[in-house]
This record gives structure tokens, C-alpha cells and sequence, in this order.
């Protein structure tokens, strides 16, 4: 809704400078002022053409409150249709649970939320619960020790391929991100289980969890580069398995 009310404001601006625009053209045939269209322009921004604009955006008043609104308040508040948004009710006669909400604040663990979501109301049911929360954080810490582990296998892999190489430029792009989906999500579950969010509670890291992914995509691609070199020398599948494992390691120390 937010984006279709940004889009009426910008055609509405865009429909005052064609109105203006045609009152100056009524103008014009009149014997009025000249047009941006019969005035000869280079084709580059000349000072006659940046003189034509100011002055159209200066003739309709329109434009300086618009641009004053815009200047001061946020464009997606000045988009709010406030008769719809008084319309809508939000009193409810039914509730479907009273559980507390989980957030995933500023990352991209949605899939994991939803993962752990599902299962808690079974295991709420079982355990007798009026709330429960599996531990988010517990299946990230995880699922980011075994993307880094794919990645390095991966470029294990591929280290005979050029570095433009398709798909290793792709996975050089990003190696290491939050995303994930359901099958990622049964996954970790199969092979590291879930703990309650009491036994590894949320982080700062973990909850905002930008910059993290930004240290750990410098480490990986510079530990790329090294495995990358290594194969150039010529080094044996036992070699760089073994680089691979000292690398691993650092990335476990920078997850704990």
C-alpha cells in the first residue's frame, strides 16, 4: 500500500510540471514566454536549459509544498492513506494462541524462525507449557559452521578453475550469508538437534547479525585465495584438506 501512495505523490508531481508545462506553452502561443521545446538546446545541460528548469519547477506553487513535505517527513508517512488506516479494525474475537511472540530482529534467520515455530507447539503441548521458545541462535551457530565448511569444500573443488569462473565468481559474491529453507532446516536438526532458547540465548551478533557476515566473508574469501595458491603449487588433496581444517578452526573461534 505504502509504495502504490509513493506512486500516486511522484505522478502527482510529475502532473503539476505537465500542467505547468502547458500553461507555459497557452502562454507561448500567445506571444508569451518560450518553451523548453522551441528553444534550441545542445543536447548536453546547457545554463539556458538548467534556467528553463528552475524556473518551470518555480511557476507552479504546487511544487515547493511537495517539496517541502518531502524535505521534512519521511515520504512512506506523507504515502499513508490515513481514511484507509482509520478504517481498518483491529479488535479480534478470537485468538488462536497466547504465546509469546519470537523476533529475528536484524537478520535473516526467517526460516530458521519459522523452523523452531513449528515444532514449539507440539513441544509446548507435550511438555505441558504455557511458553516455550527453541534457541535460534543455537541452529545459526551451526548453520554458519557448515556454510563455511561447504564453501571451502567448494573451492577445494574448483581451485583449478579460473577465478571469473562462473560459479566460482558466484560463490566468491557470497560466501556466507543468513538465508536458508526448510530442507537447511531439517538438516542441522538431524545432525545437531535443538536445545531451548535458555540454554543458548540470543547475541548481539546473532540478533544483528550484519557484521558478522561481513568478517566472516573477508576471512572466507581470503582463506579462497590461500587454498586457490596452494593448488597452484601443486599441493595434494591431503595438503589442502589439512589448510581447510586450520581454517576451520579460525571460523569456529570467530563463531564462539
Amino acid at each position: 500500500m505504502r509504495r502504490i501512495m509513493m506512486s500516486i505523490i511522484l505522478l502527482a508531481m510529475v502532473s503539476v510540471t505537465i500542467v505547468a508545462q502547458a500553461s507555459e506553452n497557452s502562454d507561448s502561443a500567445g506571444g508569451g514566454k518560450s518553451t523548453l521545446a522551441e528553444a534550441s538546446f545542445s543536447r548536453a545541460i546547457t545554463s539556458e536549459s538548467l534556467h528553463h528548469f528552475q524556473k518551470n519547477f518555480a511557476a507552479n506553487p504546487t511544487n515547493r509544498l511537495i517539496q517541502n513535505a518531502v524535505t521534512n517527513v519521511d515520504v512512506d508517512k506523507l504515502a499513508i492513506n490515513r481514511e484507509l488506516l482509520t478504517a481498518m479494525d483491529h479488535s479480534f474475537s478470537n485468538t488462536l494462541d497466547t504465546w509469546k511472540v519470537t523476533n529475528q530482529k536484524s537478520s535473516g534467520r526467517c526460516w530458521l524462525f519459522a523452523g523452531c515455530n513449528l515444532l514449539r507447539a507440539d513441544s509446548m503441548k507435550l511438555l505441558n507449557l504455557k511458553n516455550f521458545e527453541f534457541s535460534q541462535n543455537y541452529l545459526m551457530f551451526w548453520d554458519k559452521l557448515e556454510k563455511a565448511n561447504y564453501f571451502l569444500e567448494a573451492m577445494i573443488e574448483l581451485a583449478g578453475r579460473l577465478v571469473d569462473d562462473r560459479t566460482v565468481a558466484y560463490l566468491l559474491s557470497q560466501p556466507i550469508s543468513d538465508g536458508g529453507q526448510w530442507n537447511m532446516f531439517t538438516d542441522l536438526v538431524k545432525k545437531h538437534g535443538m536445545v531451548p532458547k535458555s540454554a543458548m540465548p540470543e547475541t548481539q551478533s546473532s540478533s544483528a547479525s550484519r557484521r558478522m557476515n561481513r568478517t566472516l566473508q573477508a576471512k572466507l574469501r581470503e582463506s579462497a585465495k590461500t587454498l586457490r595458491d596452494l593448488y597452484a603449487e601443486g599441493a595434494t588433496s591431503e595438503d589442502l584438506n589439512a589448510k581447510k581444517n586450520e581454517i576451520m578452526t579460525v571460523i569456529y573461534r570467530i563463531l564462539s
